[in-house]
């Protein structure tokens, strides 16, 4: 899970670069390109369309997290159920449908202009870099290099500074609770499935997931909240504390938050749609493979689902 966290961590920062830009000179290269242009301009050079690649492999993290954390319930699935249940996340979370809703969002609700203001900032010298080190912190190995290097960046000497404005970077993309309310969605798209394939196991209704959810929420929110510092502490780590501080007043500006709104709003809206055909997939499969009913031993729900 951890590794999840720190991936799509990378993911909501990278897709928040919405600092505001220097405006460009009057020969600005990205003036007269149309909307549509400018939205495969934006993507590309904020790295998004890189990180969206990923989505399928992080996902399948998150459900076989969500599995493992509602096993007294679902039973201990099998190596065959999860591996059908990879297969449909790859069909599901397509990159290529994830890319065509985003960028059909960003382009009706962003307008050219902040687009333009955005993709300055990008080309900027501190833009460029800061893309830089986030491309490299999202890649699998990143990780592992964080855990080592994570104590050394606690002795420095300006480490509290440090922390405050990662705390900050935090606050201004909304990471944590972004994160909350995907764990929460894709529980519910899990579990739902399930007891639509397997009514007879009683799993909980939506609402009572959702509260569950609220009860835990804040020890969940702490520990995720310490996650994304660590990540975002790791980052960070070779830029100084003025660039840290520019980059949140670029993140502050009026068309920095609306594309950090638009990428959020753009983002639910692919996951839903991705996460709808999911559950609809998991419901199939799993009912097309399942035994008879009266081959189930109803006072053993916790065995369901697995293979037969």
């Amino acid at each position: 899970m951890k590794s999840f966290m720190l991936a799509l961590c990378s993911v909501l920062i990278l897709s928040c670069q919405t600092s505001a830009g220097v405006h460009g000179a009057l020969t600005n290269p990205n003036d007269g390109k149309t909307v549509p242009e400018l939205t495969q301009s934006l993507m590309e050079k904020c790295g998004i369309n890189e990180q969206i690649e990923n989505v399928p492999e992080k996902t399948k993290a998150e459900v076989l997290d969500c599995f493992k954390r509602n096993e007294p319930m679902l039973g201990k699935m099998s190596d065959k159920v999860i591996g059908d249940i990879n297969g449909i996340i790859t069909t599901s979370f397509k990159p290529e449908t994830i890319r065509s809703i985003l960028a059909d969002h960003i382009s009706s609700q962003l307008s050219a202009d902040d687009m333009i203001s955005v993709i300055n900032w990008l080309d900027s010298p501190l833009g460029k870099k800061i893309t830089h080190m986030e491309e490299i912190a999202s890649t699998p190995e990143a990780y592992n290099e964080m855990i080592s290097i994570v104590p050394s960046l606690k002795l420095s000497e300006d480490y509290e500074e440090r922390l405050e404005l990662v705390h900050e970077i935090d606050k201004s993309v909304n990471a944590t609770e972004l994160i909350l309310d995907r764990m929460l969605n894709m529980q519910i798209i899990t579990l739902t499935a399930m007891a639509s394939a397997f009514p007879a196991m009683n799993l909980p209704s939506e609402d009572l997931i959702r509260s569950n959810f609220e009860k835990n929420r804040n020890d969940i929110s702490q520990a995720i909240s310490r996650e994304i510092a660590l990540s975002i502490l790791y980052t960070y780590r070779d830029i100084s504390k003025d660039d840290l501080q520019d980059y949140i007043r670029f993140m502050k500006t009026d068309y920095g938050k609306r594309y950090h709104e638009v990428i959020q709003d753009g983002t639910n809206k692919a996951y839903a749609d991705c996460g709808k055909k999911f559950s609809e997939s998991v419901v199939k499969r799993i009912s097309d493979k399942s035994s008879p009913p009266e081959d189930i031993n109803p006072t053993s729900s916790a065995q369901y689902p697995q293979e037969r």
